[in-house]
């Protein structure tokens, strides 16, 4: 059992729905449970990750339609796993969650939504909408 995110595995499966997959990367777990909250009433299926590590072998095992990184994860950048998301094929949507004020990216890797934290619900639910449609 993780004591950090109270669950029985490293990252928390919780199935809401059917009309996607969103897998949630951050190491705050406030943030997660926040997000989880929020996406709630959307009818998806929210996973959650809280390292990258965790998160990349996610991505890589379960294929969301949405991915929910934050930018600064612990010591790591969160842009490190973007590269890797890109040769993915089909490549899932990639929404960036940053303290910072600004969030430079490699161009050849940019994610398809920025949001600054504090998070706003309505902004967020908008934003995962968006990419679930397009």
């Amino acid at each position: 059992m993780n004591p950090r995110l109270g669950q029985h595995s490293r990252a928390d499966v919780v199935p809401i729905g059917s009309r996607g997959q969103i897998l949630c990367i951050d190491d705050d777990v406030q943030t997660l449970n926040l997000i989880e909250q929020v996406l709630a009433s959307m009818k998806v299926r929210v996973l959650k990750a809280i390292t990258l590590d965790d998160g990349l072998a996610m991505v890589l095992s379960h294929r969301p339609d949405v991915i929910i990184l934050d930018r600064i994860i612990g010591d790591e950048d969160g842009r490190t796993v973007l590269s890797s998301i890109a040769r993915l094929s089909p490549k899932p949507k990639v929404l960036v969650l940053s303290g910072f004020p600004s969030c430079a990216i490699s161009p050849a890797h940019q994610p398809d939504a920025y949001l600054a934290k504090p998070i706003s619900p309505s902004e967020l639910r908008r934003l995962v909408d968006q990419l679930l449609v397009s």
